[in-house]
């Protein structure tokens, strides 16, 4: 099996640099959503190097057929005792699945992979909450569709729980259970309408604990919803208490946005984002997306707007982009492009990796709401894609240093 995902020209080192492009880390790891499956790829070469699937580490929930298994969202690696490990965030899916339930899980990189820990159940910290939950069907007391789960320290994870439209802070109790310590949701006064929770960052602040927090969707006022989205920044020192700081953009919406983070660049801290559907005309029946640049201001003042980047007209347009991550001090961008948002779709475009160099940035007077932006062209780095991905959700890089040895040299194909 062959992966041809190039990250990098295809020339020799010596042409690479002289061009500007540095060859850059030793693995790639690519979650693929619809397959289930984390792959990692050789990002010199383009060679497969092996996956995780989730049918092989729960066979029993993810068992792979038409429309059923399981989708796979983020995939966060650590370093535990020097071997390495991946935290999964999926969700089951299937005709006689209702709301789709997720889970988390911590995996070895092996065949089969070993569980180390997981997280599928939840409970609440009180009595009636927990009778609540025995008394009615989900998706209120389950996680449902969501997308990423992070460490908090102190054996606290924070989920953003997409279908719920809620951040809950959950502490591991052994047996695939979480206990709820604490929720942001719509009853929060500053909570402005907002749905689909679909990433959150932590940021370290001094001594306050942020969290960056990036919503698709809003709700109108017929009770639907609509691919409007804002990303939103909290104090969650505390998080039992949490303090809105500010919603961006502070005026309009974006379309269907996700994975919001703020990052070090090479043209400053900024606040990159991939704007789904944030160069269509209509986000209700678009397909084109772009990234979206701002400037990070700090947590007391909201980022400043520069730019949405596209490809040239010469160029295959962003379909539906998942992601965009820098890596500070190069000067480029890899975006996760699924080409459409799920199969269900009516999809025209590829699922791809890309590579293109960070654009000059300066702002124009634009806010970056949905028809309220400035357009600018990426460069995109030659021979730096390939279009043999299935719905891509996210991709990292890794240096050898950052990974295990067994996982460095390749650990194989799961099992037919």
């Amino acid at each position: 099996m062959i992966w041809l995902v190039m990250l990098a020209c295809a020339g020799s080192k010596d042409t690479a640099e002289e061009e500007g492009v540095e060859i850059h880390g030793d693995l790639l790891s690519v979650s693929e959503s619809a397959s289930g499956r984390l792959l990692f790829i050789h990002p010199k070469t383009g060679t497969f190097r092996g996956e995780v699937c989730l049918e092989e580490a729960l066979p029993l929930q993810c068992a792979v057929g038409e429309d059923e298994g399981c989708l796979l969202f983020a995939a966060e690696h650590a370093l535990v005792d020097g071997q390495s490990t991946f935290q999964l965030t999926y969700a089951r899916r299937g005709p006689d699945i209702a709301h789709a339930p997720s889970g988390v899980i911590s995996v070895t990189p092996t065949h089969p992979p070993e569980i180390r820990w997981k997280l599928t159940t939840l409970t609440f910290p009180t009595e009636a909450e927990n009778t609540r939950c025995a008394a009615i069907s989900p998706p209120d007391c389950v996680l449902s569709g969501t997308h990423i789960v992070i460490e908090d320290g102190d054996d606290t994870l924070i989920a953003a729980d997409t279908n719920n439209s809620r951040v809950l802070w959950l502490s591991p109790q052994g047996d695939g259970e979480g206990l709820v310590t604490a929720v942001l949701d719509d009853s929060h006064p500053d909570w402005d309408g907002w749905r689909n929770v679909n990433h959150v960052q932590r940021i370290d602040d001094g001594d306050r604990a942020l969290l960056l927090t990036t919503f698709k969707a809003s709700r109108i006022e017929n009770g639907g919803l609509t691919d409007r989205g804002r990303i939103v920044l909290w104090d969650v020192t505390d998080p039992a208490a949490p303090e809105r700081l500010w919603a961006w953009p502070e005026d309009g919406d974006l379309a269907a946005v996700h994975h919001g983070i703020v990052q070090e660049t090479a043209a400053g801290t900024l606040l990159l984002y991939a704007h789904s559907l944030g160069a269509s005309d209509n986000p209700d029946t678009g397909v084109l997306g772009s990234i979206g640049f701002a400037r990070y201001n700090g947590p007391d003042q909201p980022p400043t707007y520069l730019a949405d980047g596209v490809l040239p007209e010469d160029k295959h347009p962003l379909g539906f982009v998942r992601e965009a991550e820098s890596f500070a001090p190069l000067d480029w961008l890899l975006i996760t492009d699924s080409g459409c948002e799920n199969a269900s779709a009516d999809c025209r475009y590829p699922g791809r990796l890309l590579s293109v160099r960070l654009p000059e940035l300066e702002p124009e007077g634009q806010g970056g709401g949905l028809g309220d932006q400035r357009f600018v062209e990426l460069e995109q780095i030659p021979d730096a894609e390939r279009q043999q991905l299935t719905f891509p959700y996210e991709a990292d890089l890794y240096y050898a240093d950052e990974i295990d040895a067994a996982l460095a040299a390749g650990v194989g194909a799961c099992a037919e």
